[in-house]
């Protein structure tokens, strides 16, 4: 029985060891995958992304198998016995309805005939939502000129003025008076200077004077000058250009990313506007065909009320009276639907020239496609993994968490800096500065200090929990790339299966519609036979209004029909990522030549071509507005918009809002994670309220102090030598100076204290301003970092 449960024991140990040793490798995969992308990659942009592609190639295949290979049920192939082909609209057909709903319907209001390129045109100008949008990468773009500050030429001066008149306790500081004074003034300036090795630099200047009552004081009303020149050099942590450029090429990637989500936004708003304008032409289209049905029935309807004494009986004239007045009704509410169509476009584009105090009609002039659609699957696969923003921002992310990985890794090296000061210094009397000045370099010789400064963190807990969470987070956003790769797969997958969906019921509503049709031909027909040989046709004149009814309702299906493939098609592309490109073509043609007449280089722009859109339809300077020149009516907008971004690269802990909330100026929106920072405040607290090292400084003044008073007495009576007096002289201010020293040391500490808790505040995002929350780009757990924002 033991024998059994050790050989069980043993077995489940070593179960335990290989599910960790696996999932150890696994993780190791994924986070050594992702450093040799980016190390092979160099760290550019289209490399990496082609290296982390190829993670996904199996997926695509088999995608792309599975479709090939997937025979329906209603194809020729199937043993079912029911084939389902519904064929294909001729080229040559039209509605009837297309000409009235590409006219004007309403001839008492002005019209505007508009395409939906028109459409997009005006909404890429006006809409104020796409202003919103496209001045995200302007303010994220200001990141890297702020990442750029700390390598700017710093200047700085300081001026101090002295004036000392204190008592003295021996005749050495004096010789003789009883208080000391001492008058001085000092002007120190100079150039800092710090550059991307690490290195820093400081050349100054100081000039000033120093008089004193002491008779030791030679020469009397003293001029001091003194040139130093500083040099301080990583060598190991923090050395290099790849370190210390981090934070720029971060900055660079967050604008990048800006670029992928205003190209994503806008894409959405665009297509949100050819949602609404095909929403208009199918309210345009409803209208004239139940105003027709209405028109009709209340013909057939005087008809049969003419021929109630013949062989129409009251009950079935009243059906046909309900059915008029419904049709009526459905006419009516059809025209109300038009309006409502109409103003959810000018909600969409606030172009001021679809208002009108008059009433204004908007034409749909652009019809609907029959064409069957035509582009491989294996092509709409490859399109979205190279073309989708969302793939290209977790892609960047990844990048970033990479330059991040390599910052931590250098931070795991001890301080060892290398430090050099050269200075010279010159004097002279009666306040002669120029002399002073000169005797800096005839006189003497340069002095000079250098060295090593070593200082390491015994177990570097802090920078090794860094690294590890650096290689966690990359893990995690591959991760994140994965479930986003595999759902817009899928995205292009159903749509492209929702195209070819959409274009068979579309055929298929065209073959109801052409049957209802010949029903209601067939019935005119009937009547006007029983017409020509006098015969009863009243309930034929009922029937009629019946199928013009379900004629009416095949119509309709059959417009929905075509707008919803059409629409289907705008999908497909934006699944792809291709849609807006399509778009911008053909609005690149339409306005050739405002996009000559701009400031803005399409080739030379690193936002995205979706703000070049903004650009292309802006006024004139909305671009160099951006630098300050006026007439840019893009940034002299009232302040209704205010974004809100983080000032730190740090994870979301909580977001205290949502999109609706109404908030109050000071009002908590987002904390950031402080988790670290707190803990440094509890040690600084807990440093800043030691006393041991003024203690131990009072105890020594004190001690150093007795045994010069001691020293003096037994100078009374000559038991003293002068070298005593002076050494212990010397004790006690070395002693008051270590006092003063620790003083000042525990001063720095509660300094220290106060400046965390100012860090700790700002990882708080508090509203500016009193408003209405429109937008949250970020969720909580995610990284912020210019990345999250807040509309107003």
């Amino acid at each position: 029985m033991r024998i059994r449960k050790v050989i069980w024991g043993a077995v489940i140990i070593l179960l335990t060891c290989s599910t960790a040793s696996l999932a150890a490798e696994k993780q190791q995969t994924d986070f050594g995958f992702v450093v040799n992308s980016s190390e092979k990659g160099n760290e550019d942009y289209n490399t990496f992304r082609t290296k982390i592609f190829k993670r996904y190639s199996t997926l695509i295949k088999q995608m792309q198998q599975m479709e090939d290979n997937y025979s329906s049920i209603f194809s020729r192939k199937s043993v079912s016995g029911l084939v389902i082909d519904p064929g294909a609209i001729p080229k040559e057909y039209s509605s009837w309805w297309r000409s009235r709903v590409n006219g004007q319907i309403n001839k008492m209001v002005p019209e505007v005939s508009m395409d939906i390129t028109g459409l997009f045109t005006r909404a890429v100008k006006y809409s104020s939502q796409i202003k919103v949008f496209s001045d995200l990468p302007l303010i994220r773009k200001t990141a890297v000129q702020e990442a750029e500050g700390p390598y700017d030429f710093r200047i700085f001066a300081e001026t101090s003025l002295r004036d000392i008149n204190e008592p003295v306790g021996d005749d050495l500081k004096t010789g003789g008076e009883l208080r000391y004074k001492e008058n001085s003034k000092n002007l120190e300036y100079g150039v800092r200077k710090k550059f991307l090795f690490g290195t820093e630099v400081e050349l100054k200047q100081n000039i000033g004077d120093m008089d004193t009552n002491s008779i030791y004081f030679q020469p009397k009303d003293q001029a001091r000058t003194g040139t130093s020149l500083s040099i301080t050099q990583p060598l190991l942590k923090r050395f290099g250009i790849s370190y210390n450029r981090a934070y720029i090429d971060l900055a660079n990637l967050d604008s990048s990313i800006a670029g992928e989500e205003l190209r994503r936004n806008v894409e959405s708003h665009l297509l949100e506007v050819a949602r609404a304008y095909w929403s208009l032409y199918l309210e345009r289209s409803l209208l004239v065909q139940k105003e027709r049905l209405a028109r009709k029935s209340r013909e057939i309807y005087g008809q049969m009320k003419s021929r109630t004494a013949v062989d129409v009986p009251p009950s079935l004239l009243a059906r046909a009276r309900s059915q008029v007045n419904a049709h009526e009704l459905g006419a009516m509410q059809a025209e109300y639907a038009m309006l409502n169509a109409q103003s959810r476009i000018r909600a969409l584009v606030n172009d001021p020239g679809l208002l009108n105090a008059n009433g204004l009609e908007i034409v749909t002039s652009q019809l609907p496609s029959h064409e069957r659609f035509d582009i491989d699957f294996h092509n709409t696969l490859d399109a979205a993994l190279s073309s989708r923003p969302e793939i290209g921002q977790a892609v960047r992310h990844i990048q970033s968490a990479y330059l991040l990985l390599n910052q931590s890794e250098n931070e795991l090296w001890p301080d060892l800096d290398l430090f050099f000061q050269m200075y010279t210094k010159g004097i002279e009397g009666d306040y002669q500065y120029g002399d002073a000045y000169s005797n800096q370099f005839d006189e003497g010789e340069p002095s000079y200090v250098a060295g090593l400064r070593l200082q390491y963190s015994l177990g570097n807990n802090g920078a090794a929990a860094r690294n590890t969470r650096k290689k966690l987070e990359i893990r995690q956003l591959l991760h994140q790339l994965d479930t986003t790769v595999q759902n817009i797969l899928l995205e292009v997958q159903v749509s492209h299966r929702e195209v070819e969906k959409n274009y068979r019921s579309m055929v298929q509503s065209y073959q109801m519609m052409l049957a209802d049709d010949e029903e209601v031909k067939a019935l005119y027909a009937r009547v006007d036979y029983l017409l020509a040989n006098n015969d009863p046709y009243g309930d034929v004149l009922y029937r009629l209004m019946d199928a013009l009814e379900r004629l009416t309702r095949s119509e309709e299906l059959f417009t929905k029909s075509e707008l919803t493939y059409n629409y289907s098609l705008y999908n497909l592309y934006r699944a792809m990522g291709s849609w807006l490109k399509r778009m911008i073509y053909v609005l690149k043609k339409k306005v050739r030549t405002v996009m000559d007449c701009r400031q803005f280089s399409l080739k030379n722009s690193k936002i995205n071509c979706l703000f070049v859109l903004f650009v292309i339809f802006s006024p004139p300077g909305a671009v160099t507005g951006v630098a300050g020149q006026q007439g840019s009516d893009a940034f002299l907008e009232p302040n209704h918009v205010v974004n809100i971004a983080s000032p730190f690269r740090e994870r979301i802990n909580v977001i205290h809002v949502k999109e609706g909330d109404r908030v109050k100026k000071g009002e908590l929106l987002v904390e950031l994670d402080s988790r670290v920072l707190k803990t440094k405040l509890d040690l600084a607290k807990e440093v800043a309220s030691f006393h041991g090292l003024v203690d131990s400084a009072k105890a020594s003044v004190s001690m150093q102090k007795n045994r010069f008073i001691m020293l003096q007495k037994l100078a009374e009576t000559g038991n003293a030598r002068p070298q005593e007096m002076i050494k212990a002289k010397t004790d006690l201010s070395m002693a008051e100076a270590r006092l003063r020293s620790a003083r000042e040391e525990r001063r720095t500490k509660k300094l220290e204290v106060q400046i965390i808790r100012a860090m700790i505040e700002e990882k708080k995002l508090r509203s500016p301003v009193n408003g209405v929350v429109v937008k949250v780009y970020k969720q909580e757990a995610e990284l912020a970092g210019g990345g999250i924002s807040r509309t107003w």
